[in-house]
């Protein structure tokens, strides 16, 4: 057999000029993937031969303006009103560039010479989405994450790499998410009794990757999101959508996405992005580092910890992932999807 290959799919964006993929195109091509998993484990089931599994695959992604929902939030009909979702819907300023990011509850980060010009304005997506928890933000100056993998299989050689427990697999991705943040970054990150990957200390603690997972016999889908460039919000700065807390100014919601909800229904949490983790230890920040290249090292992390040799991460060429993005479109995915708009 071939050697296994943690395959990369990254599609590309670009804040210089506002444009970013939509975050159903990026769970299309997951679903085409996972449907390909799911279709060989069917076919094990029934065959007397071990078969290689299709190799793991690894999205990654910055899309435009997205809310999602988790399962608890979206199946209590009453716990989002009509308002609420308007106000996640509502227009939402994005600077061209990290020299512009207002943080609820300090005082923003202003550029003197900014001008209109350097603000793309998205009306945000939401979504319902098949993993737990409450509602979460995904969008520019994000690096999201999404193993497509078979996490085990009755027949573990078949796999070509380590397996996982579904309590193993959710610390891959935490322990993944921390590794990248002290090799890239040099920032000490944890684990909490809430979800997600934070730092600080105390109870000053704050979230700077959310994770969130999905399985379906044991194939997994959703992942990580870093948040690398964007909007903080300070621990007890909340806003409503499903959640309660303050109020904030319309300003503050008009150019900070996560002052429009309470992120993962944490109350008196706050979120936080590499950029101002590496400022205020007096570092000169992200340097505009892209997401691509985040994402890279990402998964030759995730790779290290599947066992796998990380010179076995395959990147896959951009006429390749739009042949995936069109199969994608063609098979339907996509209108399957759009299905869980809000």
């Amino acid at each position: 057999m071939a050697p296994i290959r943690l395959r990369h799919i990254h599609i590309p964006s670009s804040s210089a000029d506002g444009r970013f993929p939509n975050y159903k195109t990026a769970a299309a091509v997951q679903e085409l993937l996972r449907r390909r998993l799911l279709d060989f484990k069917d076919a094990e089931a029934v065959s007397s031969h071990t078969r290689r599994a299709p190799n793991p695959t690894l999205i990654s992604f910055t899309p435009q303006p997205t809310y999602t929902l988790g399962r608890r939030q979206a199946s209590q009909s009453s716990s989002l009103s009509t308002s609420d979702i308007a106000r996640l819907k509502a227009p939402l300023h994005i600077p061209s560039h990290s020299k512009d990011l207002p943080a609820l509850g300090n005082v923003p980060l202003k550029d003197d010479n900014a001008t209109p010009d350097d603000r793309f304005i998205f009306n945000p997506t939401v979504l319902t989405s098949p993993r737990g928890g409450l509602a979460t933000y995904h969008g520019p100056g994000q690096v999201v994450l999404w193993p497509v993998m078979a996490i085990n299989s009755p027949t573990p050689s078949s796999l070509g790499y380590k397996p996982f427990t579904v309590r193993c697999y959710s610390r891959l991705l935490e322990s993944t998410t921390i590794a990248l943040l002290r090799r890239l970054f040099g920032l000490s990150a944890f684990t909490t009794e809430d979800p997600g990957v934070w730092v600080g200390e105390g109870p000053q603690v704050r979230k700077i990757a959310a994770l969130g997972i999905h399985l379906r016999r044991h194939v997994s889908s959703l992942g990580a999101a870093v948040n690398l460039d964007m909007p903080i919000i300070q621990g007890g700065c909340g806003g409503g959508g499903g959640g309660g807390g303050g109020s904030p100014r319309v300003e503050d919601e008009q150019v900070n996405p996560w002052a429009r909800f309470v992120a993962c229904g944490l109350e008196g949490k706050g979120v936080t992005c590499v950029e101002q983790e590496l400022r205020t230890a007096g570092e000169k920040g992200v340097g505009g580092i892209e997401g691509e290249i985040v994402a890279r090292a990402w998964a030759e992390e995730l790779a290290v910890r599947m066992e796998l040799d990380p010179r076995s991460v395959e990147f896959v060429k951009q006429d390749e992932v739009d042949e995936i993005i069109g199969l994608a479109e063609r098979e339907g995915w996509v209108d399957v999807v759009a299905r869980d708009a809000v």
